[in-house]
């Protein structure tokens, strides 16, 4: 192609330390202490490589976020929890996808999500179901200490997840810490 190898291993060593390079795909960054693993993940193969990637990254805690379109079947949808039960999490947020109900009713997805993760042993306190995508991300924060790691499979919302992250970095939020009002006041 023309391309010189040093123009190549230059990119190489600075392609993925930024959230645009490669949006939405295995997002890492730090904030207040704790790791935060954003990622697409919508089907079951998405999620399984999320966790390959996750089980790398040290951790004292591991949370982990999931929802799915309407459109999926009951088993498909019970699959994606299996998928994310593979990283065997200490807390999960089912979340609901406003955007992609796709004909079922609200709430309809999380119940499945959560019966699912119920299924295979996740301790009833040991799951948040707060609705949307922002306010499951909310919830994974406030749940957050120093030293965990937060795998968030975020979707529809996720401009207003990175304005969260930015608004919480700029005040110096630290997990452990409650929310400041600012960030509870973020679109939805």
């Amino acid at each position: 192609l023309g391309v010189r190898p040093e123009t190549i291993s230059a990119t190489l060593r600075h392609f993925g330390k930024a959230l645009d390079d490669n949006p939405g795909r295995a997002n890492l960054l730090e904030l207040g202490g704790a790791r935060i693993l954003l990622d697409f993940a919508h089907n079951p193969h998405g999620m399984s490589a999320l966790v390959e990637v996750a089980r790398t990254l040290p951790a004292n805690r591991r949370l982990v976020l999931v929802g799915q379109a309407g459109d999926r079947s009951d088993e498909a949808i019970r699959a994606l929890a299996r998928a994310a039960w593979e990283l065997q999490p200490d807390h999960v947020v089912v979340k609901d996808m406003e955007g992609y109900l796709r004909g079922r009713a609200p709430g309809e997805v999380p119940t499945l999500l959560a019966d699912e993760f119920s299924r295979l042993g996740l301790p009833e306190e040991s799951l948040s179901s707060p609705g949307t995508e922002i306010s499951g991300v909310r919830r994974a924060l406030e749940w957050a200490r120093p030293g965990d790691l937060l795998v968030l499979a975020v979707h529809e919302d996720r401009r207003a997840v990175l304005e969260l992250l930015d608004q919480l970095t700029a005040v110096k939020w630290r997990a452990g810490d409650p929310l400041p009002a600012e960030a509870l006041s973020t679109r939805r």
